[in-house]
């Protein structure tokens, strides 16, 4: 007891004289007095503190559709690198290779026209940027170019003729000549077009379809349209008088000209995408390997090799009107494929065979 007592002053003189110094305990008050209350009887809201609100990463300004890293036309061939440039090789009659100085691209469209060795070549190329706007370069003969007030867009597609663009809400956007209506669609995911018609995805898996009435009678009406009934798509092309389209369980559908064998995909299993011309279609299925069936015309034999075709995450193709398949393959190490045959040899874009490092879809 005596020696509690003991503690118990020492403590007391102790609190005395450090608030003579002018420091005060937490147990004492200013005046040396011992404190009535404890610490947390001191603070007037016992409550935590409330915690910022959590801050979450921005959404991206569009969630773009379809998009495309690779693409080619009649005679020249465009990739988004994965560093973030544009490149592109070929020919550049029109200036379409001139895409150095884009920025800021997630999606690439390449069009134009190889009328003949003696005729020259058209062509064009279309981006579209983070931000919803495009860019393109090239021949503009037709409008295909007047892209330059365009905003709020979520994927491309464009032909020798015209662009079309998808705006996130589901409405189309035209620069170029294009004879059908479109501008009425709605809830459109993706559009194809060719020289003879154009072809709208809707988002509940059906198809919108317009020909176009320029050309020749005989390319027109060819049944490309047939495709009213079409159910559950999931992703479409649209080829020089044919229609494809690809089921949500991997099958394909085809409408149109028939006469090279190009529809015949009745059989074809596990498709996620296709890509057609004038007289061939071209299916990339699931395991990265590709089916073709058609007819080159200017070969006298089917479209081309493509047993060296694995691995591929995307296909783009394209036809001249002399009937000559230009196609190529995306693998998914980012390097390009063509068809391992001496067709190519006839195009420019063959050396296109070495490219490394381009982005995937």
């Amino acid at each position: 007891m005596k020696r509690r007592k003991f503690i118990t002053s020492m403590v007391v003189a102790l609190a005395i004289i450090l608030s003579a110094c002018g420091v005060t305990t937490p147990n004492s008050s200013p005046n040396g007095q011992a404190a009535q209350s404890t610490l947390v009887d001191s603070v007037d809201d016992p409550s935590p503190p409330e915690l910022p609100e959590p801050v979450s990463e921005p959404e991206p300004a569009h969630a773009f559709n379809n998009v495309t890293t690779i693409s080619v036309s009649p005679a020249h061939v465009v990739g988004l690198h994965r560093d973030g440039r544009v490149i592109a090789l070929g020919n550049n009659d029109s200036g379409q290779l001139e895409t150095f100085d884009w920025q800021d691209v997630v999606s690439v469209a390449a069009g134009g026209v190889w009328f003949s060795d003696e005729t020259g070549i058209i062509g064009h190329t279309i981006g579209l940027r983070q931000d919803g706007t495009v860019v393109a370069v090239g021949d503009n003969q037709f409008g295909q170019l007047d892209v330059g007030d365009w905003q709020d867009i979520v994927a491309i597609t464009t032909d020798a003729a015209r662009t079309i663009g998808v705006r996130s809400d589901g409405t189309v956007v035209i620069a170029g000549i294009l004879g059908g209506d479109i501008s009425g669609w709605r809830d459109i995911t993706a559009v194809s077009t060719s020289n003879t018609h154009t072809i709208g995805l809707r988002a509940d898996g059906t198809v919108l379809a317009v020909n176009e009435p320029f050309g020749e009678d005989e390319l027109r009406n060819r049944g490309q349209l047939d495709v009213t009934d079409w159910q559950d798509i999931v992703a479409i092309s649209a080829g020089s008088s044919l229609t494809v389209g690809v089921r949500s369980d991997g099958t394909v559908v085809a409408a149109g000209n028939n006469d090279s064998g190009q529809l015949n995909v009745s059989d074809w299993q596990d498709i996620i995408a296709v890509s057609t011309g004038i007289f061939y279609t071209i299916g990339l299925r699931l395991d990265g390997t590709v089916l073709v069936t058609g007819f080159d015309h200017r070969f006298g034999e089917s479209p081309h090799d493509f047993t060296g075709f694995n691995d591929i995450v995307a296909i783009s193709s394209a036809e001249t009107f002399s009937g000559t398949l230009t196609a190529i393959g995306l693998r998914s190490d980012g390097t390009v494929v063509l068809p391992s045959d001496r067709h190519n040899s006839y195009n420019p874009i063959h050396e296109a065979a070495g490219w490394r490092g381009i982005k995937a879809p």
